[in-house]
C-alpha cells in the first residue's frame, strides 16, 4: 500500500470530486470566490458545496478567501468561519501543505479542476 501524504474524510472527497468534475463551478484563482467573474477556486468549491454563496461574498473584496499574496487563512476574509469543510482546507498556504498544493495547482500551474481532482484521487488518503 502507497502511504499518501495528505489525508481527507471519504464522503467529502467524493462528493468534492463530483462537484469539480460537474462543469457547474467557474474556475479562477486567487480567492475562494470571485465575485465579478464569478469563479472559484477549488477550496471554494469545497467551501460551495457546503455552505450558500452568500457564505463566500465578501463585498469590500469583490473575492472571499485571500489565498494568494498575504497569504490570510481561508476563513479570514468571510464573515462566517467555514467549519462544515475538512479542517485540512481550513488553514491557509503557511499552515497547510495541502492547501499550499491546490493553491499552487490552481492558481500557479493553472490545472483545470478535473486535473485537480485527478491529483486529489492519486495523491490524497481517505478516511472514514
Amino acid at each position: 500500500m502507497i502511504n499518501k501524504k495528505y489525508k481527507l474524510p471519504r464522503e467529502f472527497t467524493k462528493e468534492w470530486l463530483t462537484a469539480l468534475r460537474s462543469g457547474k463551478y467557474e474556475q479562477t484563482s486567487g480567492s475562494l470566490y470571485n465575485i465579478q467573474n464569478q469563479g472559484y477556486c477549488c477550496i471554494g468549491v469545497a467551501a460551495r458545496i457546503k455552505y450558500p454563496l452568500h457564505y463566500l461574498k465578501n463585498k469590500i473584496n469583490k473575492s472571499a478567501g485571500t489565498l494568494q499574496g498575504n497569504k490570510k487563512s481561508i476563513c479570514s476574509d468571510t464573515k462566517y468561519k467555514l467549519s462544515k469543510i475538512p479542517q485540512e482546507l481550513q488553514g491557509g498556504v503557511d499552515e497547510s501543505q495541502l492547501v499550499q498544493q491546490l493553491v499552487d495547482l490552481n492558481d500557479d500551474e493553472g490545472y483545470s479542476f478535473e486535473e485537480i481532482a485527478e491529483w486529489i484521487e492519486n495523491n490524497v488518503e481517505l478516511y472514514d
